[in-house]
């Protein structure tokens, strides 16, 4: 049976380029998927970073602060788009990578 309704339409491109792999390289290495299939996260204290993660991806996400511990701040930008999702679990980055995560299936062509 087929589900119901539109096919959902994601923020991001899944087509591989220079720009495409940094975004997948920064979120291997600090980013968050979350748990319920749709939610993305990067945190940094380097906003000149997520700024460029954003123009990567091509996307307009606000870069907002989060509190990381009783006295320190941090910056993140978060969205949703479960296609995205799918895809950087189909390629290794999964929830909880930290625990998980073994090879990020990455095209050749695009590690220097």
């Amino acid at each position: 049976m087929a589900k119901r309704g539109p096919k959902p339409k994601g923020k991001v491109e899944l087509k591989w380029s220079p720009n495409f792999a940094y975004a997948i390289g920064l979120l291997a290495t600090d980013g968050c998927l979350y748990k319920d299939g749709r939610h993305v996260s990067l945190t940094s204290i380097d906003v000149e970073q997520l700024n460029n993660f954003n123009k990567a991806l091509d996307i307009r996400v606000k870069i907002s602060t989060k509190q990381a511990s009783e006295r320190r701040w941090c910056t993140h930008v978060q969205f949703s788009d479960a296609r995205f999702h799918r895809f950087l679990i189909s390629i290794g980055v999964t929830p909880a990578k930290s625990k998980t995560i073994s090879k990020v299936d990455v095209p050749q062509g695009y590690f220097f």
